[in-house]
């Protein structure tokens, strides 16, 4: 038997697709939104890594390129918002963009202390193909739906980023009992 075939389903066992919506108390944490939402998001993510993959970029990287060419300079604090990652994670982003030759780092003249990120020619020639190869990667996260549940979808995720956009980022902290 081939490794690749599929063991036979058994009869008695209902697709989640086919069955019937479980009532709320049956629901377990696969049926809550935060386990959807992160099963979609895995969904995105690979179809961007598949994106970007042949340009060596990840899906971050190629974020950080196209906020770099979008805004102009900025300093690595100023991507982090644009891109929402922390400090330390930027960072690391940042040096791997240097090393590469897609960014490069001057000082701000205007504060000698402050330290610009912008693009140069490689990181420019990124930037021109990075809007072809994304609205490739969404095409096929969400091929599944319909033009209005795109729409709708889109319109849905927007309304709940918005306001924590807006608000400042908090931390969880461990209660003491």
């Amino acid at each position: 038997m081939p490794t690749s075939a599929r063991p036979a389903r058994d009869p008695a066992v209902k697709s989640v697709a086919n069955s019937a919506p479980l009532a709320p108390e049956m629901r377990g944490p696969t049926a809550r939104v935060g386990h959807l939402l992160r099963r979609a998001y895995q969904l995105a993510l690979e179809n961007s890594a598949r994106g970007f993959a042949d340009l060596d970029l990840t899906p971050r990287q190629a974020a950080a390129v196209w906020e770099i060419h979008v805004r102009g300079s900025l300093s690595q604090r100023e991507l982090g918002e644009a891109i929402g990652m922390d400090a330390p994670n930027v960072h690391g982003l940042v040096t791997r963009l240097l090393k590469r030759g897609a960014v490069s780092r001057q000082t701000d003249c205007v504060d000698p202390r402050r330290k610009l990120l912008s693009l140069t020619l490689e990181g420019a020639s990124l930037a021109a193909v990075l809007p072809e190869r994304a609205r490739l990667s969404e095409e096929a996260t969400l091929a599944g739906l319909s033009a209005n549940d795109r729409a709708s979808l889109v319109k849905l995720l927007e309304s709940m980023i918005e306001p924590e956009a807006c608000a400042p980022r908090r931390k969880l902290r461990k209660r003491k009992a």
